[in-house]
């Protein structure tokens, strides 16, 4: 496999200082290490632009790097980011000195005129990068080798100093699913995070002048033209990026840390989806597998929807007129599960634990046939496969507003159309747009059920033999008003499913 001048590469980052000074003593590293290529050395980075920024506004990072064997210049675009592996065109020049000039650079296929980007402008310091980088060469599988660079040292900027440590993992030849085992095994032995701030970016924000926005990850879309398989690789590597992206929010002791689980729950609800959706293309016992690790870390996040929306319902419950005035035995062991999810969620961030499964599942996709032959475009397996649960939904449906369990799991199988048609475009609605507005609105009064049928079971774990006879009585009227919600909600799913239920059918054959 050839690389050429771009630079694939993932960072990452600890979650505990500890971690460093095990890191180069685990048995995986030893073994890995191909003899002669450790090697430690101090590096001093200049990195430079115009005061108007004209470099970085055109998607470049310029550095001046003085090494023990000389100076190195180095023009890097930013490229961009599958998950947390970055892929970045990279060219290097010998240079005499730290005096920036980008002629080095002319006969480089660097993609623009370097010079003709500057205006005019001159070339000024930015920020100086200074670290002690300690790196070896790990043969991980006989085609694939990497380069690890362990980096400790500091970002000055501006009169402003952050400290800097991270481990990268270069790809020098072979496979990215090689690499990204190797990283899931790693973090199954440390507690590590992938970093998604490259040292430019960190020194942009230190210096408090270009300031990297903190954006959302980017939303998952089908490549609509592609093969089958690699669009749907490219829709789970999108989502798991997201999901490792978003980790580093999570936090806990206040509301927006509980909208940062919120988030990164629903985001573990799409990956599930979209894995369901590929569920042809994969072997039975892989996808079982997979599905069973994601239900394992969605555990305390769907606890935590179920918890929030019995404490709105007590919230709403205990305003009415004649409710029971300063009852707060229910709401007391609420907001204690509360705090327990939130403690438990940071602990699996800070063991590690997303990074591992999240990491494996995504070098798992990578090296997956996905459905060998199918040579279908991504557009006409989509339809087909949203087309099959729609029917399965229509079946399913005959009976759901007089039994709640019933309820309960069409709003499951409604769930996985509606995430996997939102990341699918607007082709598919433009056919019969009612059916998806009146599944939405379906999917609304279905929640309300699904919501008081999963939340039995925690509502249930408040009570026994220590409970008091105060919480059973608060406990009892959340379960009557719950009753009283689900009989409304029901009364109001037969009329929506009658009018989703027409264009579906409508939807189905035309995509057929």
């Amino acid at each position: 496999m050839s690389l050429d001048a771009v630079e694939l590469e993932i960072k990452l980052a600890a979650a505990t200082e500890s971690v460093w000074s095990e890191l180069f003593g685990l048995p995986m590293i030893a073994k890995a290490t191909i003899d002669g290529t450790v090697a430690e050395k101090a590096l001093e980075s200049h990195y430079f632009d115009t005061e108007s920024r004209r470099l970085a506004q055109a998607g470049y990072a310029y550095r001046i790097r003085r090494t023990p064997s000389g100076f190195v210049a180095t023009m890097k675009g930013f490229g961009h980011m599958e998950g947390g592996l970055a892929h970045r065109p990279e060219f290097e020049a010998p240079v005499p000195d730290l005096s920036p000039d980008l002629s080095v650079f002319d006969g480089q296929a660097v993609g623009a005129d370097l010079t003709a980007l500057l205006a005019g402008e001159p070339l000024t310091r930015l920020f100086t990068v200074d670290v002690v980088r300690r790196q070896r060469q790990l043969q991980l599988t006989p085609q694939t080798r990497v380069e690890m660079a362990v980096d400790f040292g500091r970002i000055l900027a501006g009169g402003k100093e952050s400290p800097l440590a991270e481990v990268e993992f270069e790809l020098m030849e072979g496979t990215v699913a090689d690499l990204l085992r190797f990283v899931a095994d790693l973090c199954a032995r440390l507690p590590f995070y992938i970093a998604f701030k490259s040292k430019f970016r960190r020194g942009l924000d230190l210096l408090a002048d270009v300031r990297e926005p903190e954006d959302r990850p980017a939303p998952v879309a089908l490549a609509e033209d592609k093969a089958v398989g690699a669009a749907a690789y490219g829709l789970l590597a999108g989502a798991v990026g997201a999901l490792l992206q978003q980790q580093q929010r999570l936090g806990q002791g206040n509301e927006a840390a509980l909208d940062e689980m919120r988030l990164f729950g629903s985001q573990l609800q799409l990956l599930r989806c979209l894995l369901a959706f590929a569920k042809p293309l994969l072997e039975p016992a892989d996808y079982a597998r997979q599905q069973l690790l994601l239900g394992r870390l969605a555990e305390p996040f769907a606890e935590l929807d179920q918890v929030e929306a019995l404490a709105a319902d007590w919230g709403q419950l205990s305003c009415l007129p004649g409710a029971i005035s300063g009852s707060t035995w229910i709401g007391k062991q609420l907001e204690a599960r509360r705090e327990q999810l939130g403690q438990r969620i940071l602990r699996e961030k800070q063991s590690g634990a997303y990074t591992q499964v999240l990491t494996a599942l995504w070098a798992w996709a990578a090296a997956s046939p996905w459905g060998g032959s199918d040579a279908r475009l991504a557009s006409d397996y989509a339809a087909a496969r949203i087309a099959k649960w729609m029917m399965d939904l229509l079946q399913m449906g005959e009976g759901a507003a007089d039994d709640p369990a019933t309820a309960s799991r069409l709003f499951g199988q409604g769930q996985k159309i509606a995430v996997v048609v939102a990341c699918l475009g607007p082709a598919f609605a433009d056919a019969e747009q009612k059916a998806f507005d009146r599944l939405q609105s379906l999917q609304k009064r279905l929640q309300s059920v699904w919501l008081a049928e999963t939340g039995k079971a925690v509502l249930q774990s408040f009570l026994g033999a220590g409970a008091s006879r105060l919480l059973y009585r608060d406990a009892g009227l959340l379960a009557g008003w719950r009753l009283r919600t689900v009989a409304e909600a029901l009364r109001q799913v037969d009329k929506r499913w009658r009018r989703f239920a027409k264009p579906a059918r409508k939807w189905i054959k035309h995509v057929r």
